[in-house]
């Protein structure tokens, strides 16, 4: 039986993490990179590097390809937070969030492509926030936008060996805050979304069942973006 193997950007909690838990109880093996070590107890071979650099992204998968002869998957999952032009974000940083959300997922995947066999996939991890914006978020949701337009490009340029899909999430709880009952009501689905629900989602795509899958990017917000708001329609105020 084939033992997949996955490259994974940014495992070390939330998301990343419930997406490494997905893939090791299908089986897998997962190395992922993140800046700090792994504190948690899922057999995940960690390796700590800042994916925003270049050489940290060249180690990381040649400390894989010296374990293991090829790569079947790559997530995309590592990020940062990030504000925009109505704070004090600088231009190095705004440079770094782009080359986490855009430069290193282009980058592993050309570092990778060669060591992929037939019917591997990429999982970029975008948000809703790629379609919909608030103010002064700028360096994220320009991130964001930017790898929905990478995940069709290097779906015509990679298939059909390698198929490359994405997936936005949009409010996921990742446990740091108590949530209200009306967090949840905003939702078509009347709560807010779990880390498994993307795991999930990703698992799907890299799986023979999407085969036929590829340069798409699937939504999971529980229909909150496609909600019109007005204001006093619905209980809902906007505050000038």
């Amino acid at each position: 039986m084939h033992t997949k193997i996955i490259c994974l950007t940014g495992g070390n909690r939330g998301i990343g993490e419930a997406i490494a838990k997905q893939f090791i109880e299908e089986g897998a093996i997962v190395y992922s990179i993140d800046k700090e070590p792994y504190q948690g107890t899922l057999p995940i071979h960690f390796f700590v590097g800042d994916v925003s650099k270049r050489l940290d992204r060249e180690l990381f998968v040649q400390h894989i390809l010296t374990h293991q002869d090829h790569i079947d998957v790559i997530v995309n999952n590592a990020m940062e937070s990030s504000h925009g032009i109505l704070s004090d974000l600088d231009l190095d940083q705004f440079e770094r969030i782009l080359s986490i959300g855009i430069t290193a997922p282009y980058h592993l995947a050309a570092l990778c492509k060669d060591h992929m066999p037939e019917g591997s996939s990429i999982v970029n991890i975008l948000s809703s926030r790629a379609f919909q914006s608030q103010k002064n978020t700028e360096a994220y949701s320009s991130a964001k936008g930017g790898l929905y337009a990478l995940t069709h490009a290097l779906a015509n340029s990679l298939g059909p060996r390698i198929r490359v899909n994405a997936i936005a999430p949009g409010w996921i709880h990742t446990g740091q805050a108590e949530l209200s009952p009306e967090d949840h009501a905003q939702h078509l689905t009347g709560h807010v979304g779990t880390v498994e629900d993307i795991a999930e989602m990703v698992c799907f795509l890299t799986s023979s069942k999407a085969k036929f899958i590829t340069g798409e990017t699937i939504m999971i917000d529980g229909g909150m973006s496609k909600r019109m708001i007005y204001h006093n329609d619905e209980g809902w105020l906007y505050h000038i």
